[in-house]
């Protein structure tokens, strides 16, 4: 991974504490690319963030506050004055959604238009790089999506990222075109890799259910998801960000790999037990997966065209999403042999590049 451009650049990841952020965190840290952090207190102890914080990488460059005060968020972008910004920051569970729909709506709308009004009244160029998901599509149209396919979230997750996503672009087209901001919208399937800790996430799920010996149960064991590392998202942000020239532009991609089919919940989730228990001999194999009714309303075939990307940029992608679930699954398997998370993060990071 070469991102030359981004040195000497002032550069703002906004959710950098989180699963995405913490692992883009990392790349740019091992590339010796500085890099400023604003986002709230990660839930959990044992994360990637914590363990990058206790080697002191962070320093003074990061921002630990909610995005939704917006004149906080106001005082430190035009302090910074970021040539970038990866908007990552965001409530990213479908689950959550239901459990606490207006913590989701206020979490993914409203940090997203206040950082929108810091853009509207801002005097310096920068290109912003708006992470939503593969879940704005409405349902009610064919797949695969394509980047001009209609829009339409019908879970509350969903829903709130599909608003946040037409509000990025309502605003360039009335505020921004003609300010020097480059706004590029990220459409990534759903991002597996190590030190996701979120609850209610596939392999957070699996991993729970193998350690404390319970059966797996799986509520759409039959939906067909577009799967994909952390590090294929990361090195096709980063990829993304290289096209901004100074000038203004407005552009949507979807971002995954160039498989036709992809995997089922079912097929994901005995993957990754099978290849847990080869490299896990002390784990004795027992029966892996239970059903239970879903009672949540969610797309039971999500597909991508990623046409658009792939045409544009080559040789982004570099794990398929049977690699990309055993590079997962040896993550959380040296962790639980010992090594450390910042350890283990470096190593994949370092083997990838020599892919």
């Amino acid at each position: 991974m070469n991102f030359n451009h981004l040195k000497n650049k002032k550069i703002l990841i906004t959710g950098h504490t989180g699963f995405v952020g913490s692992w883009l965190s990392m790349i740019l840290h091992l590339k010796k690319i500085d890099f400023y952090g604003i986002s709230l207190k990660p839930h959990f102890t044992n994360t990637l963030y914590n363990a990058m914080k206790r080697k002191k990488i962070f320093k003074k460059k990061e921002f630990i506050f909610d995005m939704c005060e917006y004149n906080t968020l106001k005082k430190k972008i035009n302090e910074i004055k970021p040539d970038y910004i990866f908007h990552l920051a965001a409530q990213s569970l479908v689950g959550s959604g239901y459990q606490d729909p207006a913590k989701t709506y206020k979490n993914n709308l409203l940090t997203t238009l206040n950082l929108l009004e810091v853009l509207r009244n801002i005097n310096f160029s920068t290109h912003v790089l708006f992470s939503t998901t593969d879940k704005v599509y409405s349902t009610d149209y064919p797949t695969p999506f394509k980047e001009n396919s209609p829009l339409g979230g019908k879970d509350p997750y969903s829903n709130s990222k599909d608003i946040s996503d037409s509000m990025v672009k309502n605003y360039y087209n009335n505020f921004l075109k003609n300010k020097k901001i480059a706004i590029t919208v990220f459409r990534a399937g759903n991002i597996i890799g190590g030190a996701d800790r979120n609850k209610n996430r596939l392999v957070t799920d699996i991993l729970n259910s193998l350690e404390n010996k319970k059966k797996i149960y799986l509520r759409a064991p039959n939906y067909v998801r577009p799967w994909q590392h952390v590090l294929d998202v990361c090195n096709a942000v980063l990829r993304l960000s290289k096209y901004s020239k100074l000038k203004s532009f407005f552009s949507i991609y979807n971002l995954g790999t160039k498989e036709k089919k992809n995997m089922t919940v079912k097929n994901l989730t005995n993957l990754f037990c099978q290849k847990y228990y080869l490299n896990n001999k002390k784990l004795k194999e027992t029966t892996l997966v239970h059903f239970k009714k879903n009672h949540i309303n969610e797309t039971k075939k999500l597909i991508l065209n990623t046409r658009k990307f792939h045409s544009k940029f080559k040789n982004v992608y570099k794990l398929n999403e049977k690699k990309s679930i055993e590079w997962t699954s040896e993550w959380f398997l040296r962790e639980k042999e010992g090594d450390n998370n910042y350890k283990i993060t470096k190593g994949q990071i370092t083997k990838y590049d020599k892919l």
